[in-house]
């Protein structure tokens, strides 16, 4: 099971690189896994318009909640998965929560369950390609917060199961 995980991991990678820039582009679906000892996974992600990005929730309590870089655990009324819970025994939740990209603007998002934001589990998809913010800086930012927001109800997606 572990080998099949770390393939699809580095098969996220591949898929986490920006699509051609032309007229015969197709959406995509990306992969984030959310949970485990890479809490989030990439942390970053470039998605093109249209695209789709499905979050993978692994065992443990778990969401995916949408921020803004300066306030990185607290919920800025975008996108919101909704708590999910995976058992132990086993690997990966049988619902995703999915989001489609709607423009190229840099959506930071933090995994909103107990401490995990405030423990590094931060994202961004469409990380800025210049200037001061950044994912490292995110991330610092996330690990001084005191709390988190964890909004109960899914919005600006949906879920759907696999």
């Amino acid at each position: 099971m572990r080998f099949a995980v770390t393939a699809l991991l580095a098969a996220t990678v591949v898929m986490a690189s920006p699509g051609d820039d032309d007229d015969d582009y197709y959406p995509q679906t990306r992969t984030v896994w959310v949970g485990g000892n890479l809490k989030i996974s990439p942390q970053e992600l470039w998605a093109n318009v249209g695209d789709k990005v499905e979050f993978h929730f692994l065992s443990g309590p778990h969401s995916v909640v949408e921020a803004n870089y300066f306030d990185p655990c607290q919920h800025n009324g975008g996108f919101a998965s909704g708590h999910f819970s995976t058992d132990e025994s086993h690997h990966q939740n049988s619902d995703v929560f999915v989001i489609e990209i709607e423009d190229d603007s840099p959506l930071w998002y933090y995994d909103g369950a107990e401490s995990e934001c405030m423990d590094g589990a931060v994202g961004v998809i469409n990380p800025p390609s210049s200037g001061s913010r950044t994912i490292a800086g995110f991330k610092r930012g996330a690990s001084v917060e005191r709390s988190s927001s964890n909004p109960i109800e899914h919005q600006g997606g949906s879920v759907i199961t696999l």
